[in-house]
């Protein structure tokens, strides 16, 4: 004969071994979060700084609108010395490119400096 309380489960006792469970997922899904972003930012290249971008906007306008702010058509700001070849990322080291030349000056780049590849000026 069963006793009552091999019958019986609690709810409570339950809920917290289904707790248990749900904490083991979400400790699991949080590692592989971790995983990712860590991955994604080995992998990605030299982290462009904003601020220093506007501060070469500030000391050089557009050449189109002659605006220290705002979108520049037909222009792009590139590093004379790439990010990705040890160039710095500082208003210096800036310039004012066509995207057209952007674009030559970009394939250039890509054959000549590889991930890592030190260059100087």
């Amino acid at each position: 004969m069963q006793t009552l309380r091999q019958r019986y489960t609690c709810p409570a006792r339950r809920a917290h071994v289904d707790r248990n469970v749900g904490g083991r997922l979400i400790r699991a899904f949080c590692l592989f979060a971790a995983l990712l972003l860590s991955l994604s930012l080995a992998f990605a290249s030299q982290h462009r700084s904003t601020s220093t971008k506007n501060a070469f906007k500030r000391e050089n306008p557009c050449p189109e609108t002659g605006k220290p702010r705002g979108p520049c058509p037909g222009w792009i700001i590139d590093h004379v010395i790439p990010l990705d070849c040890g160039g710095p990322d500082t208003p210096a080291n800036m310039q004012w490119q066509t995207v057209l030349e952007a674009k030559l000056k970009d394939r250039v780049e890509r054959k000549d400096c590889k991930q890592g590849t030190r260059l100087t000026e």
